[in-house]
């Protein structure tokens, strides 16, 4: 590609001038540039430029040179569109608008680094330089010229703008010295060396270059190349910030906020984040809204948090897209809604953002925000799953085990089962204890269930606790041991575990591992009855009865049979036809009686058989 039409001014001195309260930074000083401006603000100024000037042509070459022939021009039908598609990708954003900054003035190896040259500063090309070295390095559409130091894409680099790079940087030019020190830090055609990094880095930095101050604080802040110094990292980002450096202002709010080489102060990290995100940093958006979504330093305001993530959602942040995604599932800030948060989930899962693929992968398997689908879910489960997302890991294993969205598949269900087990993750591992215990898809194998279900327990998972202890209590491939099967139930029975609350109460009821104590198991019998569980309400039912650990109450006890004999327990039906046979609490009715044996005798309840062959005489 050749640029036939070269702009007759110096460009950079009119975006100087002309933009400057759109920019925190002298543009000419954006060679390198991470904190790009807001998207909007960007749209402005090349239209602007293109009404100014009228280079609409000239400024289109820039912009499909910066492409690297990812963007197709040919698909959109202005220029405007072109711009607006280049700024939905970040990379291409920051690159297009390295070349329209730099590359748009007519460039002589001595203003190659943009500001104040050691050898002049002409708007035109100086008659000295060289044609092949124009051809090469500034019209090549193979090689865009600042695409080949920017350390995003050093891979390509030609080695002969490292040796360029190296010439002005022992002349003293700050943006050369800066760049050798990213060729070094990145191993550039050199070897990497964190060391000669610093030295260059250093060097630019002590001439107040606001990228090297930050670049070395990054560097002492690591330990990369250098002892560690939290303390040095805050300085040299306080001096990089105040020049407008966006990334060293949300740097030093992070320092702030972790009391990093500064005494923690959530006040000093709000007010970085906020002049960062303020100026359309991205990263400082998103940590402004976990700070109010948190209550950090601020009150917490759901409403602002939701607003600054969409700040940096709209700008492609995956992190961000993932959180706003949350805040509408769970109606933090606004209200639920599960189709918005299916799409912010969307996009930040189609950027490759592992938890954002767990929760599109949830809002499939459960059809929130869109119709259940089962494999789309093991679609996104899998994506996140493959990335160690623990909890997908487990979806899956639970998802090839049940046979749901997929043939069911014990060895599948094994292999993710394990790697979440592997990460610790208790669930999982209770989940592959029992395919061991069971013999699921693997040979039947007690012991490794037992140890999987320790693990399980000793990270505190309920059902893992309850089955270690009901393993103890009836020496079920372990010696049986009263005192461990109390121990882990009481575990269980803490967290709410039905059963677990019910077999607390039967340990106190026979004192089995505790001494004996009927208050106590009708305590525990009464938490596991409230539950639903028909055992205990039967119990609790016979200890009304006959007024054990509790004040002798027919009424209750009535109550709590009911309950029991409601869900068919032949135990409570039989209690039930007793007390209607014999009238207590209740008025004498064989007929009842009846029913209730009856039910109990169905099921082959020997003694509601028994009586109810006696009964029948009586009517």
């Amino acid at each position: 590609m050749e640029l036939k039409n070269y702009i007759s001014v110096d460009v950079t001195n009119y975006l100087r001038e002309k933009y400057k309260k759109l920019f925190d930074e002298t543009i000419c000083e954006v060679i390198f540039y991470e904190e790009v401006t807001s998207k909007l603000k960007w749209i402005k100024i090349v239209k602007e430029i293109k009404s100014d000037f009228g280079h609409a042509n000239y400024i289109k070459e820039l912009v499909l040179n910066g492409k690297k022939g990812i963007l197709d021009f040919d698909k959109y039908d202005s220029f405007e569109d072109t711009i607006k598609a280049v700024c939905n990708d970040e990379r291409l954003l920051h690159h297009s608008f390295n070349i329209l900054t730099n590359a748009a003035r007519p460039m002589s190896e001595d203003t190659f680094f943009g500001i104040s040259t050691i050898e002049g500063n002409s708007s035109f090309i100086q008659k000295n330089h060289k044609e092949d070295f124009r051809q090469k390095y500034i019209v090549n559409e193979n090689i865009p010229i600042l695409d080949r130091l920017n350390k995003f894409y050093f891979k390509d680099c030609p080695e002969e703008l490292v040796i360029l790079c190296r010439k002005y940087a022992e002349k003293g030019n700050t943006e050369a010295q800066y760049i050798l020190g990213l060729v070094y830090e990145f191993g550039v055609k050199v070897e990497k060396n964190y060391k000669e990094a610093i030295r260059w880095f250093q060097k630019a930095a002590d001439q107040g270059h606001a990228q090297s101050q930050f670049s070395l604080g990054w560097m002492y802040k690591n330990g990369i190349g250098v002892e560690q110094n939290y303390e040095e990292a805050v300085i040299l980002y306080k001096k990089a910030a105040i020049q407008g450096c966006l990334v060293a202002k949300n740097s030093l709010g992070y320092a702030y906020y972790l009391g990093q080489g500064v005494e923690k102060n959530h006040d000093e990290a709000v007010k970085w984040f906020q002049k960062a995100a303020n100026q359309g940093y991205i990263k400082a958006q998103y940590n402004l809204a976990v700070i109010y979504e948190n209550a950090i330093g601020v009150k917490k305001n759901d409403k602002e948090a939701i607003r600054w993530y969409a700040k940096a959602a709209n700008q492609s942040y995956a992190k961000a897209q993932y959180s706003l995604g949350c805040m509408y599932e769970n109606g933090a800030g606004t209200e639920q809604n599960y189709e918005e948060a299916m799409k912010w989930y969307s996009q930040a899962a189609n950027q490759g953002y592992a938890k954002a693929q767990y929760s599109l992968g949830c809002m499939y398997e459960n059809g929130a925000g869109t119709e259940r689908n089962y494999e789309e879910a093991i679609k996104w489960y899998s994506q996140a799953a493959n990335q160690g997302i623990v909890n997908a890991q487990y979806k899956l294993g639970w998802m090839y085990e049940n046979g749901t969205g997929t043939e069911q598949n014990y060895e599948e269900a094994i292999k993710w089962y394990s790697q979440a087990a592997q990460n610790s993750y208790a669930i999982a591992q209770y989940a592959l204890g029992l395919l061991y215990y069971y013999g699921k898809g693997i040979e039947q194998n007690y012991e490794k269930a037992i140890k999987l279900f320790q693990k399980a327990a000793d990270q505190g998972l309920a059902n893992a606790q309850f089955n270690i202890g009901w393993m103890y209590r009836n020496g079920k491939y372990v010696e049986q041991n009263y005192k461990e099967a109390m121990k882990w139930c009481t575990k269980a029975a803490n967290q709410g575990h039905t059963k677990a609350q019910y077999a607390v109460g039967s340990f106190y009821y026979f004192g089995q591992g505790v001494k004996q104590n009927y208050k106590e198991a009708v305590k525990w019998y009464t938490k596991a009855a409230d539950h639903g569980l028909c055992n205990a309400q039967c119990d609790l039912g016979e200890m009304y009865y006959n007024g054990t650990g509790v004040e002798k109450n027919y009424e209750e006890a009535i109550k709590w049979y009911t309950k029991a004999a409601n869900q068919g327990l032949a135990n409570a039906q039989y209690g039930l036809g007793w007390i209607y046979e014999n009238g207590e609490g209740v008025e004498q009715n064989y007929k009842e009686a009846v029913k209730w044996y009856t039910k109990a005798a169905d099921q082959g309840y020997s003694r509601a058989q028994s009586k109810l062959g006696n009964i029948c005489n009586k009517i």
